[in-house]
């Protein structure tokens, strides 16, 4: 159970890169039903996240959820909560920004808990349209969302689904291995970058 009253959707993913956009998809999916909620904030990141970050402080959420294509080692369509702090979560992105990296970010800028949702992609090559697992995915995906936040809120908790797994990345059967040196050294860079990009777009 993730005790949250305000409550951040962040989807990540290029939408010419076929299977990479499936975060962006579940969040297109979550935005007509929840535009009403002022205690929910739906926001497209695309693929440079970071360039959000600033309509994510305004709000103050209590937990963001970040939803992105990541490669788990799993059948196409596969959606699984990633822990960020996980070795094995370094390589399982589709972008070059490591997610740990940014959810650490989002975590300390934003005084908020985060959780990672990975979608297994199958097609990331250059083109439009998600594959007929991955739309299947999106689908259920956003149905799960939808169906835990508007079930009675007594205590402003998400119960259920993926959004309270406690499935991770490591427990995957196929586990991606250890991020190589120059992953670490790209993560260091954006631990310096980030906030002065942040910084630069703040009004």
């Amino acid at each position: 159970m993730v005790d949250a009253r305000r409550i951040a959707f962040l989807g990540i993913g290029h939408p010419l890169r076929r299977d990479d956009a499936a975060g962006v998809e579940v969040c297109d999916r979550l935005r007509p039903a929840l535009g009403s909620r002022t205690d929910v904030l739906v926001v497209n990141g695309g693929s440079a996240p970071e360039n959000v970050v600033g309509a994510l402080r305004r709000f103050a959420p209590d937990q963001v959820i970040v939803l992105d294509a990541a490669r788990m080692g799993q059948a196409p369509g596969t959606v699984r909560r990633i822990d960020p702090s996980d070795p094995h979560a370094w390589g399982a992105s589709t972008h070059t920004l490591p997610m740990p990296v940014f959810c650490r970010y989002l975590e300390e800028t934003l005084g908020c808990t985060v959780t990672l949702i990975g979608i297994e992609p199958a097609d990331t090559s250059f083109g439009e349209g998600l594959t007929p697992e991955v739309q299947a995915a999106v689908e259920g995906a956003s149905a799960d969302a939808l169906a835990t936040l508007v079930a009675p809120r007594q205590t402003g908790a998400l119960d259920g689904g993926w959004l309270s797994s406690a499935s991770s990345l490591a427990a995957a059967e196929s586990a991606q291995p250890p991020r190589p040196l120059r992953q670490a050294e790209e993560a260091a860079a954006w631990d310096s970058a980030l906030p002065a990009r942040d910084q630069e777009r703040m009004p």
